[in-house]
């Protein structure tokens, strides 16, 4: 009887072992025979308490990490960094959650995140920075959840971020930066938002945001510096960003198709240096920025036509400057935006007819019959005093035809189903008016006058 209760005794000990967490003040491994003595050192050590540190720095002899395989949770950090002779994760597919940040960083030989396929939740930070021979992150295709941010910078090889299919949602920020094989963003397609800022910058190869369809929301966004991106193809989904939108600096971007779908910012647009960017009407469907609107440095601009129905109340500053080609700036919003500035104003150094606040004040004033935004429809006569003809090619079920005075108070809301339709504007008063075509394809605008 008393061997039986030393024996259930030592069982229930064992256990106990078992279920409990250790190291509650973290570990380091800095050598292979630290890894591979684990389970000898530490037994029944299945969650690690502090924080995991793995650095290999010298004498470089870390090849794998087959000792953790015991290892189901880090309650601290996870931290692989500098390890030159590492070339996977494999050991590590008993892990399924790390409560605060993973780190993967500087580990010249890492060609595979395989052995993390078990990891469901990081309740910090990803961090993957410098990591020269990793091609992909599909040994992350477990995860579901991350309570923080991401951070993807220098990983050379990186192609696509297949693996990350599995989160939804983001709630800190998303980081993309400094890749020179990232062609797109595939990988990503799960996301229908990001709680804090997407910031792509410097992807030297980057052509396009594929990968992004899902997203209908992010805080800011941040495109600078992409070199090789063409298109905004991807963002078809988005439809609202709470913070700032910035465009800086995206050499081969030619126009921002992909945006059709954003209807509202939260606190400002800026649209700078991109030199190839010759159309803005993706942006049709915006009507508030909340903020200041900055179209500074953009050489292949000659226009401001997709920012017709953003509604002057919403823009604060507006500065429009060393656009050397850009000629037209009389557009519905701007000449509203005019009339009633809600802050300071700084244009200059663009060409004639949009080089002063005071040139684009008499364009709006002037030119009647002018064809501001209007390529497919015409108003005759113009000027006029009972009735107008509204002709076009583009009138489909859902066109609508707005008119707004020159305090942008709308007077008038027709629906168009035919190619041609009259309009009576006897009821108007005399002056000068702004005709807006708006429709699932096209938004247009035309000055009229009411005499």
């Amino acid at each position: 009887m008393k061997n039986l209760i030393i024996l259930l005794f030592a069982l229930l000990t064992i256990n106990v072992v078992k279920s409990q967490g250790c190291l509650p003040q973290g570990i380091t491994f800095t050598s292979q025979e630290q890894i591979d003595n684990f389970q000898v050192n530490y037994p029944g050590c299945t969650e690690i308490k502090g924080d995991v540190i793995i650095s290999d720095y010298f004498p470089e002899n870390i090849t794998n990490l087959n000792g953790l395989g015991v290892l189901n949770s880090i309650r601290g950090d996870l931290k692989i960094i500098v390890n030159p002779v590492l070339t996977s994760l494999a050991g590590l597919e008993g892990l399924t959650s790390i409560d605060s940040t993973l780190t993967i960083s500087n580990n010249i030989g890492l060609i595979t995140l395989t052995g993390l396929e078990g990891l469901t939740s990081i309740g910090g930070d990803l961090t993957l920075i410098d990591n020269d021979a990793l091609t992909n992150l599909s040994g992350l295709a477990g995860l579901t959840s991350i309570g923080r941010n991401i951070y993807l910078s220098d990983n050379n090889a990186l192609t696509s971020l297949t693996g990350l299919e599995g989160l939804t949602s983001i709630d800190g920020n998303l980081n993309i930066s400094n890749h020179i094989g990232l062609i797109n963003l595939t990988g990503l397609e799960g996301l229908t938002s990001i709680g804090g800022k997407l910031n792509i910058t410097s992807n030297d190869f980057l052509i396009s945001l594929t990968g992004l369809d899902g997203l209908s929301f992010i805080a800011d966004l941040y495109l600078h510096d992409n070199s090789d991106l063409t298109s905004l193809a991807g963002l078809e989904g988005l439809t609202s960003i709470g913070g700032h939108f910035s465009i800086v600096s995206n050499d081969a971007l030619t126009s921002l198709s992909g945006l059709e779908g954003l209807t509202s910012i939260g606190d400002g647009l800026g649209i700078v240096n991109n030199k190839s960017l010759t159309s803005i009407t993706g942006l049709g469907a915006l009507t508030s920025i909340g903020g200041g609107l900055w179209i500074t440095s953009n050489d292949g601009m000659t226009n401001l036509s997709g920012l017709d129905s953003i509604k002057a109340n919403s823009i604060t500053d507006l500065t429009i400057y060393f656009n050397s080609n850009l000629k037209e700036c009389e557009i519905y919003s701007i000449c509203q935006y005019l009339t009633a500035p809600n802050g300071n104003i700084n244009i200059h150094d663009n060409a004639p007819g949009c080089n002063s606040q005071e040139a684009i004040s008499q364009s709006c004033n002037a030119g009647v019959g002018e064809n501001i935004f209007a390529t497919n429809y015409e108003i005759s006569p113009n000027p006029a005093n009972e009735k107008i003809t509204i002709s076009s090619s583009s009138i489909s079920s859902n066109s609508w035809l707005s008119i707004f005075n020159v305090n942008a108070v709308k007077a008038m809301e027709v629906h168009l189903t035919d190619s041609e339709t009259q309009i009576n504007i006897s009821a108007l008063p005399q002056g000068v008016y702004f005709l807006r075509l708006q429709n699932e394809k096209i938004v247009e605008v035309m000055k009229m006058v009411k005499e």
